[in-house]
């Protein structure tokens, strides 16, 4: 959504944004952002069925785009959303200018999945795999997010179908703090904020999230609590249990990209190990706090690998207590 206001607020371009996400319609809505939606369709081994309605959804949401062959086209990210990846084929096919641009701010390269072909989750993969590259064309592949394969394709994609990477000449970082610039808000101010990244799940030990903010909620201080847009997720136990954590906090719109609020907040951005502490870090009236040590990781590799691209991409301003007693001080320090 960040790169979206990029494209609006500073190149002044004419965009549309074509999503099934409900939360990014609502944002569009507020930005007055033209959008045109669809229908999120999933085939599973016991909907393989919905192949036929995915592939006719998407055909015809190609007619409705109608993009021309002098207009550009962005997809921007190269794992999950198999839609983006058959509209981006088949509009290049028609001769529109199609681009691809990694948003995250550590431009971190996904890793390729590498558990057993045999286990459950494969299986079931594997079979809606073929029935994509059967029905829809694409020759996908597995990536590693967060200890949880999904679907992704690869440069040999890109160079099949005559996708180009759009290259500015500024970085990811730079894009976003232009974008803030240009995007004005009119939210509360609060002396803090914390980032809800969910439960977490594989990824951290639910019971230790819960202890800790816990603790964190008996100290004396303002904040404002920023919730992850999951929709998808409203219904999952873990993640309504994760939110119940936070049912009597001030909460900021969801719809809203979380860096837009930075400048509401006068003290420090909280969070355990959310990439908008890479732009927080930024700015020199805050304190940028990543909540990483205090918490148990699933996978101690996997949490020292986010701590070492949370430090290389804020140039080591990110601050990471070691203990409660350290956050403390930090949080009461005037």
């Amino acid at each position: 959504m960040l790169f979206t206001l990029y494209l609006k607020n500073v190149l002044y371009e004419d965009i549309t944004i074509v999503t099934y996400s409900k939360v990014i319609q609502k944002f569009c809505k507020n930005e007055h952002i033209n959008h045109i939606d669809f229908e999120k369709i999933r085939p599973t081994i016991t909907t393989f069925y919905k192949i036929f309605t995915l592939k006719k959804t998407l055909d015809d949401l190609i007619k409705k785009i109608n993009a021309k062959t002098d207009d550009k086209v962005f997809i921007t990210s190269n794992a999950k959303a198999y839609d983006s990846f058959y509209l981006a084929k088949e509009l290049s096919k028609k001769g529109v200018k199609m681009y691809y641009k990694n948003t995250d701010l550590e431009d971190r390269k996904l890793k390729k999945f590498k558990n057993p072909w045999y286990k459950p989750i494969f299986i079931r993969g594997g079979f809606i795999r073929i029935l994509l590259k059967i029905f829809l064309d694409l020759d996908l592949m597995y990536y590693d997010t967060h200890n949880v394969p999904c679907f992704g394709v690869d440069d040999k994609f890109f160079k099949k179908n005559n996708i180009k990477e759009y290259e500015p000449d500024k970085s990811v970082e730079e894009l976003i703090s232009l974008a803030l610039k240009k995007s004005k808000t009119s939210f509360e101010n609060h002396d803090n904020l914390i980032i809800g990244q969910g439960p977490l799940v594989n990824i951290v030990e639910f019971d230790s999230i819960i202890k800790l903010y816990e603790k964190i909620f008996e100290l004396p201080i303002d904040f404002v609590f920023k919730k992850k847009p999951e929709s998808d997720k409203a219904n999952n136990p873990d993640y309504i249990a994760y939110y119940n954590l936070f049912k009597n906090c001030k909460e900021a719109p969801d719809y809203y990209p979380v860096e837009l609020f930075i400048n509401n907040i006068k003290n420090n951005i909280i969070a355990i190990s959310s990439t908008a502490l890479i732009t927080a870090s930024k700015h020199p009236h805050l304190k940028a706090i990543s909540l990483l040590d205090l918490v148990e990781w699933c996978d101690n590799s996997y949490k020292q690998e986010w701590k070492e691209n949370l430090i290389k991409a804020s140039k080591n301003k990110i601050l990471f207590p070691s203990s409660f007693e350290e956050l403390k001080k930090i949080l009461l320090q005037k």
